[in-house]
């Protein structure tokens, strides 16, 4: 008995070593992504183009970045030149997608924004322009992307956009280039300052101007020493009567 039996796991073993193959022909090929999947996205950082923007919510100005600027990640990465590529987008052989880098993968969804373009809502997601906080859009007769911020977007939002190009081969977009925006919503307006006055009659403190460039440029749109010179002439009756003043000064209540 225990003859036939070791006689029937040997012969069990043999069948299991006839049925693998070690045929290369037989092995799992790539998995070709179907018109409703989203495709994993291919790492690949030389093929990303990072941009910091940064929103001051009291001068909400789109920001651009011209594609032409990276016509050598084009050609490196897709094979074309920036006009070859949008001209590919009508055929259908080039694709413009948003990607979903918390997923890795892209995101093969209708715009929401125009014919190329989507809104993002405070979470970073997709959406519709009624939730929306921020948009991103492809402007091919300018050969360009427009980032936009609306003033609904809340100071201190953080949150990451992220736009490709990619070679439609049916299978997968492994070709591709990235754009990536890394985008907050600042309040540059709001300078908290603290000054000691000392005791004693006409006592003062003073303010320098320059120390806050950063926030008066952005926010009045004018230099330091034109924002200077139309406080000085709207307040000070010594000011330059050549300038027409458009800066009032106006005490503000602490909780705005």
């Amino acid at each position: 008995m225990k003859k036939n039996f070791i006689y029937a796991l040997i012969a069990c073993f043999t069948l299991s070593l006839a049925a693998c193959s070690t045929d290369p022909e037989d092995a799992t090929g790539k998995h070709v992504y179907g018109e409703n999947e989203n495709p994993y996205l291919k790492t690949n950082a030389d093929a990303v183009v990072s941009t910091k923007a940064e929103f001051p919510i009291s001068r909400l100005e789109a920001k651009t970045v011209k594609l032409t600027d990276y016509a050598e990640k084009f050609h490196t990465y897709l094979g074309m030149t920036v006009d070859e590529t949008l001209a590919a987008l009508s055929d259908g052989s080039v694709v413009f997608y948003p990607i979903n880098i918390s997923k890795n993968c892209w995101s093969r969804t209708n715009p929401t924004k125009g014919t190329n373009g989507w809104y993002y809502n405070a979470a970073g997601g997709l959406c519709e322009a009624s939730s929306g906080i921020a948009s991103i859009e492809l402007d091919a007769t300018k050969k360009e992307l427009v980032l936009n911020v609306l003033e609904t977007a809340p100071v201190g939002t953080i949150m990451s956009i992220n736009v490709g190009f990619a070679i439609n081969n049916g299978a997968d977009f492994d070709d591709y280039i990235r754009f990536s925006f890394d985008v907050t919503v600042t309040d540059p307006s709001k300078i908290v300052i603290s000054g000691t006055l000392a005791a004693g009659d006409y006592a003062g403190f003073s303010i320098n101007f320059a120390d806050y460039a950063d926030a008066i440029e952005p926010c009045i749109g004018l230099s330091v020493d034109e924002f200077s010179k139309q406080v000085k002439s709207s307040g000070d009756a010594r000011g330059d009567s050549s300038i027409t003043p458009t800066i009032a000064m106006y005490p503000v209540k602490e909780d705005g």
